[in-house]
């Protein structure tokens, strides 16, 4: 994904459970997009990792995501987590590669 000037560009970040997604917003431009994503997390319930990159493919938003081991997590529950990461990875690969 190309990602012009950073200067220009506002990170915002998601935590969803262990993985954490990085938006990048164009600073004078997304402001409403940058608005309705935090107005729909607000609202919304049982949001998924699918729903958040959804959004972000479909609003034409660049979207980095990365796990993170949580120490607050037991072992299994950051095992499991880690699994349905790289589950979704693959799905994303297959679903949005040309």
């Amino acid at each position: 994904m190309d990602i012009p000037n950073i200067a220009e560009k506002e990170i915002v970040a998601v935590q969803y459970y262990n993985v954490i997604f990085y938006m990048i917003f164009r600073k004078d431009v997304d402001m409403l997009r940058r608005r309705s994503l935090s107005d729909w997390l607000k609202n919304g319930r049982n949001i998924r990792m699918k729903d958040i990159y959804g959004w972000c493919i479909s609003q034409n938003v660049p979207v980095l995501m990365k796990y993170m081991y949580r120490k607050d997590f037991s072992l299994s529950a950051n095992l499991w987590n880690l699994i349905s990461y790289w589950r979704f990875k693959l799905e994303k690969r297959k679903k949005y590669s040309p």
